[in-house]
């Protein structure tokens, strides 16, 4: 019997109150990034644009921290 495989997007609402605080630093260890790298990153996209600097490259890591992928 041959084998079908077929890709499927899914949209699933999160909020992040379903998850235990744990959890989500557990998240966010895997990824190698702890709570006080986002915030650095935020704060140094914050200061880059106050400079009318390009942020981009932090923009990008924010996000992938932040939703796991750009």
């Amino acid at each position: 019997m041959p084998t079908i495989i077929k890709d499927v997007e899914v949209e699933v609402n999160v909020s992040l109150e379903d998850f235990e605080d744990e959890e989500l630093l557990d998240e966010l260890a895997s990824r190698n990034l702890q709570q006080g790298n986002v915030q650095e990153l935020i704060e140094k996209i914050y200061h880059k644009r106050r400079l009318s600097q390009n942020f981009d490259d932090e923009l990008d890591k924010l996000i992938y921290a932040v939703l796991g992928r750009v």
